[in-house]
């Protein structure tokens, strides 16, 4: 049992197993917090008030979506084997993908938007379901399930899994769709390719049985790296892994795709890693293992990573060949053994490993002579080298001093308490209003904006794909205190994934043109976010059809004045940023992120 104090109330998770069944169920407790724990807890909270302020908020937020039954879209969810019937059966809730879903996600992470759900009948009793565990989310739920007679069973048949064992159970006891209550079940693990859901009477006499075959697609490359991603700001920059491929390719690397895997790489360097996209399923970004063989010699199965990577050596370990010969070689990676697989060819040229090491030892060996015949010598140039790199060491060191400062400050003002109280009073009069549904959903937004936000608070730059996560779940949290329109665009040209951009630039922007803009139009209010390829340059509008304001005087807004010194800041290194703000018939503030491709 798990007790938070929150505004009066204790949220208990109880776990109640039933062999070979084990379903959550959630009840809601009203008891007073005593008066002696908030005195005790008041010196802790004014120590470091924001921070304790939203990790209590986000324990009590997912607390709260947890203790609420679901009632389901009828747009976006509908029930695949739909049996006309008054008995407690089992049935699927299929969940469609969302717009955000295909056209953002589906870039940065592999899923699978095209295979559809099927089923066919064997019984009254006993269907055969077929999908894509990598595709629309499924939910496996019991419909009439008041029905069931005292001392009933729910069993699961299904091998080892390749996934988080943490996800197998749900965290609703409930759904509810087309105005049926459905109790919901056991969620299937990732990486079972066959499982068998049966409803067993209390004398094991079998009432209901899916048998669920799960396909998975291909997994994608992300890159192949002889460093294993030493050096990158993230997984998903890819600029560096690029740089240093070209160097050990012996013929000319070339990229026919949106990624860092050259269509022909020959090299003398010892081993070589294969990292992979991420994995889409039951709705996020979860963790995935994937089994992989080399020169179709053996299988075997990568830790359980967001990027599943294996490399050329610790294969060649398993397989009792440590170092691969010269020749042509192929690596093959799946969800599960024998499934979809990825394959990718390579060559290893032997021969320029002897030249590399003979080199090396040259090398070595006259640093050595030199080092003890003429030590002053190596003393005088070290000193040197260290003299005219000091100074500007301490310019950098202040540089990114004040630039942390400034960082800080925008994620006050993008995060002040004033919002998040304003949002959090909107979504508690949803929840007076019985909208649980919206509740439910504007929820979650708040909770990703504040994990967003705060996860990449300390990072310079970030993909372009995680800000627009955090623009995303910041307008429609404005949306829900404003009702206004609102609709992003990405030009078709643009990964997501493999541009970077600086993080929480683009938020003020949207902000200044909600506050003064489009806030008091309602329904005829627009906001328009753009992100446009123009050669090599990133050009990023934020339009709004408001009254407009005189562009000639300076803004006094706190967000846009730190926005104009961030880009001074940034501007000094190796970013070049222009911000161009146009008012007339509405406002449009232009940021162009030069050579940012």
């Amino acid at each position: 049992m798990i007790l938070y104090p929150f505004s009066g109330r204790v949220f208990c998770f109880m776990q109640f197993t039933h062999s070979p069944l084990q379903l959550t169920h959630l009840y809601n407790l009203s008891v007073a917090v005593p008066l002696i724990f908030v005195r005790n807890f008041k010196k802790t909270v004014m120590y470091n008030a924001k921070k304790i302020f939203l990790f209590i908020v986000l324990i009590n937020l997912s607390g709260l979506l947890k203790a609420q039954d679901m009632i389901l879209d009828t747009k976006t969810n509908r029930f695949l084997i739909n049996q006309k019937s008054d008995k407690p059966r089992l049935d699927v809730i299929v969940q469609s993908f969302t717009d955000y879903e295909k056209n953002v996600i589906s870039k940065e992470a592999v899923m699978d938007t095209t295979t559809k759900p099927t089923f066919d009948k064997v019984s009254e009793t006993e269907y055969n379901v077929t999908a894509s565990r990598m595709g629309e989310k499924l939910t496996f739920v019991v419909r009439d399930f008041e029905k069931l007679e005292k001392g009933y069973n729910i069993s699961f048949s299904y091998k080892e899994s390749v996934g988080p064992s943490s996800k197998s159970m749900s965290q609703i006891a409930h759904y509810s769709l087309l105005g049926e209550k459905c109790a919901v079940t056991q969620n299937i693990p990732f990486g079972n390719k066959k499982v068998k859901i049966k409803i067993s009477d209390s004398t094991q006499r079998t009432i209901y049985t899916l048998n669920v075959t799960f396909t998975y697609p291909k997994p994608q490359l992300m890159y192949v790296d002889i460093t294993n991603g030493y050096g990158n700001k993230s997984w998903e920059d890819t600029a560096q892994i690029r740089k240093i491929v070209s160097r050990v390719n012996q013929v000319p690397t070339v990229y026919s795709h949106n990624n860092a895997v050259p269509d022909r790489i020959v090299t003398n360097y010892g081993n070589l890693f294969f990292r992979f996209k991420k994995a889409y399923y039951d709705s996020e970004v979860n963790e995935a293992a994937l089994f992989c063989k080399i020169d179709n010699k053996f299988w075997t199965k990568t830790q359980l990573e967001m990027y599943p990577v294996f490399d050329v050596e610790s294969l060649g370990e398993k397989a009792w060949w440590y170092i691969l010969p010269s020749g042509e070689h192929e690596v093959t990676a799946g969800y599960i053994p024998g499934g979809n697989l990825e394959t990718y060819k390579f060559v290893m040229n032997k021969t320029w490993d002897k030249v590399a090491i003979h080199y090396l030892t040259y090398a070595a060996h006259l640093f050595m002579m030199l080092f003890y015949m003429y030590p002053w010598i190596l003393l005088i140039i070290t000193g040197l080298i260290l003299f005219a790199n000091r100074g500007k060491r301490l310019k950098k060191a202040r540089e990114a001093t004040r630039r942390t400062k400034l960082e800080l400050q925008a994620i006050q003002a993008q995060l002040n308490p004033h919002f998040m109280f304003n949002a959090m009073g909107s979504i508690q009069g949803l929840i007076n209003k019985n909208e649980i549904e919206k509740a439910n959903i504007y929820l979650t937004d708040f909770s990703k904006l504040l994990r967003n936000s705060l996860n990449n608070s300390d990072k310079e730059m970030i993909p372009l794909s995680e800000e627009l996560r955090t623009l995303d779940s910041y307008v429609r949290l404005e949306k829900l205190r404003f009702n206004f329109r609102y609709k992003f665009f990405i030009d078709e040209d643009i990964e997501t994934s493999h541009v970077e951009i600086p993080s929480l630039l683009i938020q003020p922007l949207i902000e200044n043109a909600i506050k003064h803009g489009i806030s008091g139009l309602g329904e005829i209010g627009l906001l328009d976010v753009s992100f446009i390829k123009n050669e090599n340059d990133l050009v990023v509008e934020v339009r709004d059809n408001g009254k407009g304001f005189d562009v000639s005087q300076e803004s006094s807004g706190q967000g846009i004045r730190l926005t104009r010194e961030r880009i001074k800041l940034l501007n000094k290194s190796k970013n070049k940023i222009e911000m161009k703000i146009e008012s007339g018939n509405g406002t449009v503030a232009r940021l162009i992120l030069k050579h940012a491709f």
